[in-house]
C-alpha cells in the first residue's frame, strides 16, 4: 500500500534516517537522501570487485582534502603486530574520523558504505585520508592479516582527485588482472574477509607509483563484523528533498521513464 508524502516527509526520512544508522533498525525509509547524483554501481565481471562511480561528490572530495591536509603524517604498516613506519608504503595519513576525531563531513560517506555492504556504519574502522606524492607508492598487499588490525570484512576505497593514466598512482589487482585508474569520487569496493573467517588472497593489490609532477588523494573504509565506533551525535543536515517543479520538456530522462503530458494521471 502506498502513502501519499506530506509535507513533513523530508523531517520523517531523517528520523528514521538517524534510527536506522545508531540502531541498524530498518525502516521505510533508507539513506538515499545521502546519495550524489549519478551514484552507480557496477560489479566487474567475476573479480568480486565493484566500481562505484559519483561515490562522494566535488565539493565532499575537496572538502576532505582540505580536512586532511595539515594533519599529514607519515603513513604505517604493521609488522609484527606492530604499527610502523617502511619503505614498502611511502605515503602520508591523516585520521579523519575515530575515537579523537570525528570529523561531520565524512559521516555521509560512512553512511554510503555501510548501506552498499549491509552493516551499521559504526562498524567501520578509524578512517584516514591518504596522500601520494610524485613517486610514493604502496607496494602488493592485502587489507586483511593476522591479529585484530587485520580483522576486516570489507573494504572500500575512495578517490578523492583525477589521475590520467600516464600520471600513475592506479589500484592494480594482479591475481584479478585488474586496474583502476584515480577518477575523483570514484569508490572501488571488495570483501576481504568472509563471515567464517575465511579470506580472499585474490584481492592483493597495489598502490602503483604516482608520476612525477602529479599527487593522488584517497580515502579508505574498512568495515568489521562488530561495533567499533560509537554512533554519531553531531549528524549532518538531510538534503532537501522537497519537489520544486514538474519535469521539464527539455529533461534528459533514464531509460523506461517518460514526461507524462499535463491532464494525464488525473
Amino acid at each position: 500500500m502506498s502513502r501519499r508524502p506530506t509535507g513533513d516527509n523530508k523531517i520523517n526520512i531523517f528520523n528514521d534516517l538517524k534510527r536506522y544508522l545508531k540502531g541498524g533498525i530498518v525502516t521505510e525509509h533508507q539513506p538515499v537522501d545521502f546519495l550524489p547524483d549519478g551514484f552507480t554501481v557496477r560489479q566487474i565481471d567475476e573479480t568480486g570487485v565493484s566500481v562505484i562511480d559519483n561515490f562522494c561528490s566535488a565539493e565532499e572530495a575537496e572538502y576532505l582534502i582540505e580536512a586532511a591536509r595539515p594533519a599529514l603524517k607519515p603513513s604505517r604498516i604493521v609488522v609484527n603486530n606492530e604499527s610502523v613506519t617502511d619503505n614498502y608504503r611511502t605515503s602520508s595519513t591523516a585520521a579523519l574520523y575515530g575515537q579523537s576525531r570525528k570529523d561531520k563531513g565524512l559521516i555521509p560517506l560512512l553512511y554510503r558504505g555501510a548501506m552498499l555492504l549491509g552493516v551499521p556504519y559504526t562498524h567501520v574502522e578509524a578512517v584516514f585520508v591518504t596522500h601520494y606524492s610524485s613517486g610514493e607508492y604502496y607496494k602488493k598487499h592485502e587489507d586483511f592479516f593476522p591479529g585484530f588490525q587485520g580483522d576486516r570484512l570489507y573494504t572500500v576505497l575512495i578517490y578523492l582527485n583525477d589521475l590520467g593514466p600516464e600520471q600513475g598512482g592506479s589500484t592494480a589487482f594482479e591475481k584479478l588482472r585488474l586496474s583502476v585508474t584515480p577518477k575523483r569520487g570514484r569508490a572501488i569496493c571488495w570483501t576481504n574477509r568472509n563471515p567464517d573467517c575465511s579470506t580472499h588472497p585474490e584481492t592483493t593489490h597495489e598502490a602503483m607509483p604516482v608520476a612525477e609532477g602529479s599527487e593522488k588523494w584517497v580515502i579508505q573504509l574498512w568495515y568489521r563484523r562488530y561495533e567499533l565506533l560509537p554512533p554519531a551525535t553531531d549528524l549532518p543536515n538531510a538534503p532537501a528533498t522537497d519537489v520544486t517543479s514538474a519535469v521539464a520538456s527539455t529533461a534528459e530522462l533514464p531509460s523506461g521513464v517518460r514526461r507524462l503530458s499535463a491532464g494525464i494521471g488525473t
